[in-house]
């Protein structure tokens, strides 16, 4: 099950979840992102093996709604499992590269 998010920065969100299902069976997790902007998805596959119950997921648009859901993996028996529930973002704006012109 997916948290709240921990943090949320111009590139950069972190999450947190908890596992309702043994996490010795599970050896991946598959973190996806879905940019509203233009239906881009971006999946991110991190390893288990620590029982991680946090992630941060970098090189993010600043100012962009995401959608985030979380997919446990077994590399074992190579199956999927049930997919978390999915979670909106927004990442923050970023700081203007220059003063404003022509005002």
């Amino acid at each position: 099950r997916l948290l709240d998010p921990i943090s949320i920065q111009e590139t950069s969100v972190t999450l947190s979840w908890t596992l309702t299902q043994s996490s010795q069976a599970i050896d991946r997790l598959s973190i996806s992102l879905i940019s509203e902007k233009d239906q881009n998805e971006r999946i991110e596959t991190i390893n288990n093996r620590n029982n991680l119950t946090s992630y941060t997921i970098t090189n993010l648009r600043p100012n962009t709604d995401y959608t985030v859901r979380l997919i446990p993996l077994n590399g074992l028996a190579n199956r999927l499992g049930r997919p978390s529930n999915a979670i909106s973002i927004r990442t923050s704006e970023s700081m203007p590269s220059s003063a404003p012109m022509d005002v």
